[in-house]
């Protein structure tokens, strides 16, 4: 699907938010800071170009190894964007790795071929599913206005990367 220009600034940073479960959660009533979401973004990039990485290297299943492929171009891009947008919102990227995707990261090293694809897709697809309800679940408390309109337009987006983990996970189930 070709997005108009303008949308494709938007539209690529989703990827970026694909496996933050809570990451982004704020107290109720509580405005989230725009240095906070791009911060959480570049640590998230990270861990997804090295999960994508680690799928190309390991996966044995085709489908799997491409939805690797996808998402390490699609974070490298994303990654390109969230500099500009940190840089127009005068904000100083500093994102640390998370103990809980360091050893997830772990984690997958260790597996190698169909037990790899399963864990991985699974990761994939659970998280995209936390990563949606915690977006919209954050509706109304970000600082900034654009950032309110990029968030809104991140999940639909998110919600079929979740379908596209989803249907290859199950083609996992049926060609073992």
């Amino acid at each position: 699907m070709l997005l108009p220009v303008h949308m494709f600034r938007w539209t690529t940073t989703v990827v970026a938010f694909m496996f933050m479960p809570l990451a982004f959660a704020a107290p109720p009533n509580s405005p989230l800071k725009t240095e906070t979401i791009l911060n959480k973004t570049a640590e998230e990039l990270e861990i997804e170009i090295s999960l994508g990485q680690l799928a190309v290297q390991r996966a044995t299943n085709t489908e799997v190894k491409e939805f690797g492929r996808q998402m390490v171009v699609e974070h490298e891009k994303v990654g390109q964007q969230v500099q500009a947008l940190a840089l127009k919102q005068q904000v100083k990227l500093s994102p640390s790795t998370n103990h809980k995707h360091k050893q997830k990261l772990e984690e997958l090293s260790q597996l190698f071929g169909h037990a790899f694809d399963r864990e991985y897709m699974s990761y994939s697809m659970q998280n995209h599913q936390t990563t949606i309800e915690d977006l919209q679940g954050l509706a109304g408390t970000v600082q900034d206005q654009e950032i309110e309109q990029w968030l809104t337009l991140l999940v639909p987006i998110l919600e079929g990367h979740r379908e596209k983990a989803q249907r290859v996970k199950y083609l996992l189930q049926t060609n073992p």
